[in-house]
């Protein structure tokens, strides 16, 4: 043992010369960087004053690695079987170590740190195929503590391990409890979830064919009204008291009342609402007075730069009418935009009851609606229906450069129909009665339109379109039925230079096939096509069939 140690020594004094085999090589060195010392209070080493590279002169200069080098690293590793880029860095730690320690103001820490990280650096450059008495030898030089965990099996290391970590990061009583309730509730909620899916599909239907919350809605403003007078009155009576002292109290007292519960309850609805919103797909925007809901979807592909088409639907209808369409161009590489109209479905009446919009003010929207959602204007087409082909054709005079396509299906014409004025009149008060009686009248009438014959192979869409219309609120269908009453492009639909596809349907009474046929007529290069047995809605009437002739067309 002592003729080893003293080996050892010798060998310690030996690293410290300047023999070519020993010096650091920095271009070796720095394909293993040393660990990062940032967390230092400071580095000693720097308090050389007169001269900077002072700390330096003890370490032995790095060893060139042009040809002139008297043997490569490489072959010094294959001959010797140390692996010298990292029992350089290590002996390069070292000597730092060494000076800082030595010097006159050093950090105990810092030079601790060096050291243990040279060390660490050594063993790694230890060679693999160490002999039986350089393995003992290095056993022997072991440390007790470090000796002893290498003796144990692996499993019992680990234990060790794991011992170590749960003596630090031992969660508190509190931290496990609320892991645990959490977890329970996420199980609890995700068994329960699809029963409230059922029982609100339920309710919901059942509220709309019976009207209950229209009708609980009516008698809560009638209600509200009420109280409001009375209110009001007895505020006036009480804020003549004692000079309106009191009335003064009161109402700041009303101020904080009403406005702690209505922000709370506002903020406590975002929170829920944004919770429940795991679809990045769909978003709400924000344009003149009226929240839009927006569906945009990937094609199958996954290509988030994919061509774009602009999916507009007809008046009582919702963003479902093209769950066919949008399908099959999706899977033909299309990117596809839809959004629901003002007082459609997810998107609410306007801000203002009283506001009114031209064709031109939704066809405005349309664009707007394009370039918040996808960052650019540009459009490979604008598919619309009913109203939405209107807004097609619009599209194109308003934005011809936006877009590439156009397909205009079952439009009411390029202009409002005479009759519009009064029609729209008579449906919207039909539309009224039926909020206060409850019924349904005008959504059946409605779908009898769209659908007309009474086949029965057009059950299932009838039915699935009813679902569709019930989902519109009197104040959008005022809203949108106004601004068909008032449009006339007659004299701007020639000037039309885009592609265009106009659709209609042999059994369509609203967009009337011969009044389709003549626009087509005033579009140059347009193409008309009548889908037959079809009524007002091809894309959910006639799905295969339109959908065929719109990639064909696109």
């Amino acid at each position: 043992m002592p003729k080893l140690r003293s080996l050892r020594e010798a060998a310690s004094v030996y690293g410290r010369s300047t023999h070519p085999r020993t010096v650091s090589d920095a271009s070796n060195a720095s394909l293993s960087p040393p660990p990062s010392y940032h967390t230092s209070a400071r580095v000693s080493v720097c308090d050389f004053d007169d001269d900077s590279d002072a700390v330096f002169e003890s370490l032995p200069p790095s060893r060139p690695t042009s040809s002139g080098a008297a043997t490569p690293a490489s072959e010094e590793e294959t001959e010797s079987g140390v692996k010298w880029k990292f029992a350089k860095q290590g002996y390069a730690l070292l000597s730092l170590s060494t000076q800082e320690a030595d010097s006159l103001s050093h950090n105990a820490h810092f030079s601790r740190r060096l050291y243990i990280d040279g060390l660490e650096y050594l063993l790694n450059g230890l060679p693999t195929d160490l002999t039986p008495q350089e393995k003992a030898g290095l056993r022997s030089s072991l440390p007790a503590a470090l000796a002893e965990v290498l003796e144990r099996p692996r499993e019992n290391q680990l234990d060790v391990r794991a011992a170590a970590k749960d003596d630090y990061d031992q969660p508190s009583a509190l931290h496990r409890a609320v892991a645990s309730v959490t977890l329970y509730a996420f199980l609890i909620v995700s068994i329960m979830l699809p029963y409230i899916q059922l029982f609100l599909q339920t309710a919901y239907q059942y509220d709309r064919k019976h009207r209950i919350s229209d009708r609980l809605l009516a008698q809560s403003v009638m209600m509200a009204n009420t109280a409001g007078r009375q209110t009001i009155t007895l505020a006036n009576h009480l804020y003549g008291i004692n000079e309106g002292k009191f009335g003064e109290a009161v109402k700041e007292v009303g101020i904080w009342w009403i406005q702690g519960v209505s922000g709370g309850v506002y903020d406590g609805l975002d929170e829920v609402l944004l919770s429940m919103n795991h679809n990045p797909a769909e978003a709400h925007v924000e344009l003149q007075g009226v929240n839009y809901y927006t569906l945009l979807e990937e094609p199958s592909s996954g290509e988030a730069d994919a061509p774009c088409i602009l999916l507009c639907h007809a008046l009582m209808s919702n963003l479902h009418m093209w769950d066919a369409t949008a399908k099959a161009l999706n899977e033909a590489g299309y990117r596809t935009l839809r959004y629901d109209h003002v007082g459609h479905h997810n998107t609410p009446p306007a801000h203002d009851a009283d506001a009114e919009y031209h064709m031109d003010d939704l066809t405005r929207h349309a664009h707007q609606l394009v370039k918040e959602r996808t960052g650019q204007s540009h459009l490979k087409a604008v598919i619309g229906c009913s109203i939405g082909g209107v807004v097609a054709l619009r599209y194109a005079m308003l934005f011809p450069k936006d877009a590439d396509k156009i397909i205009s299906i079952a439009a009411p014409g390029i202009k409002s129909p005479e009759a519009a004025a009064s029609l729209w009149t008579e449906r919207i008060q039909l539309f009224e009665e039926d909020q206060k009686t409850g019924n349904d009248t005008l959504c059946h009438k409605t779908v009898d339109r769209w659908f007309p014959g009474g086949r029965s192979e057009d059950d299932a869409v009838r039915a699935e379109a009813l679902k569709h219309v019930k989902t519109c609120s009197l104040q959008g269908y005022r809203t949108l039925a106004d601004t068909i009453r008032d449009y006339d492009y007659a004299g701007d639909v020639s000037g039309i230079q885009n592609e265009c596809l106009i659709v209609a349907g042999s059994d369509d009474t609203a967009g009337d096939p011969s009044r389709l046929k003549d626009v087509a007529g005033m579009i140059k290069g347009a193409k008309f096509v009548v889908m037959e047995r079809t009524g007002h809605l091809p894309p959910m009437h006639r799905p295969d069939q339109f959908n065929d002739r719109m990639l064909r067309f696109l």
